[in-house]
């Protein structure tokens, strides 16, 4: 499992809200990472402009009370569901966190990045690595080639982007967002966050001078805090605690059967 954290040099910024998409903090160290001739990689695992759940407050997914997993909007009922119980609530309810007002947005991904960087640094070229941007193997080839060389000193790249062989590192990685990963309706976001987030940081240049940011507006969550810091131990402990309080597996077996079909009644006698 690992017992020693191993990763240094990573910064968790919280931020809040939507605009502005990078923080002041992460801004000013893009800049310096810059002036140095460096490149930087920034991943935000949402492309385009997607609706999202989320405390505006303190920017948090509602979660069901008895399964602690995020739940869904379904715009037909304006409810926000639970898809493990079926625990159903207003989609207007306050949050349960910091009693703040829930609200349905549309959440920015990465196209918006890239229109923001664009606006801070207009002589500096990016790039987009998304499912949209790089949808064929000869444009991912080209993108990663650019970067490589210096052609595109800013890279902006959803999960996809992890999976390419051959990446090229980088002085300065960002993780924008990571509690969308959290907010999946699923009991392995968790596991699934934390092990996306540190591959992302994996893309860190082993040099002492080489820097990590996580931009979230969940800074104390453990999962991130695990992550930021490369201790699988500590997101370990923490995540088997609570699959074993919420009977999940390992603990408990579970199986999902789907009914398909054009009528809706005759599926449901």
């Amino acid at each position: 499992l690992g017992t020693e954290p191993r990763r240094a040099g990573v910064t968790v910024v919280e931020h809040t809200g939507d605009r502005p998409i990078l923080s002041r903090e992460l801004e000013r160290r893009l800049r310096a990472n810059l002036e140095k001739g460096e490149p930087a990689i920034l991943f935000l695992n949402r492309r385009g402009y997607a609706a999202q759940v989320v405390c505006s407050g303190c920017g948090r997914a509602p979660r069901c009370p008895r399964c602690d997993i995020p739940l869904v909007y379904h715009k037909a009922e304006d409810r926000l569901v639970c898809h493990y119980c079926n625990t159903a609530v207003d989609a207007r309810h306050a949050c349960g966190g910091c009693g703040g007002e829930v609200v349905v947005r549309r959440g920015a991904g990465t196209q918006a990045v890239e229109e923001e960087l664009g606006r801070l640094f207009p002589k500096v070229r990016t790039a987009r690595f998304d499912a949209d941007s790089a949808s064929k193997p000869g444009d991912r080839a080209r993108i990663l080639a650019d970067f490589a060389k210096g052609k595109v000193p800013l890279l902006v790249g959803t999960q996809l982007l992890v999976h390419q062989p051959g990446v090229p590192k980088a002085g300065l990685v960002a993780v924008l967002r990571p509690e969308y990963l959290l907010g999946f309706s699923d009991y392995r976001a968790a596991q699934r966050t934390y092990q996306a987030v540190s591959a992302m940081l994996d893309l860190l240049r082993d040099a002492p001078e080489a820097e990590g940011v996580i931009q979230t507006a969940a800074p104390v969550h453990f999962t991130i805090a695990a992550a930021a810091a490369d201790d699988y131990r500590a997101f370990y402990d923490k995540e088997i605690e609570f699959r074993r309080i919420l009977n999940y597996p390992p603990f408990a077996s579970l199986a999902e059967v789907v009914l398909q079909g054009r009528d809706v009644r005759s599926l449901g006698a």
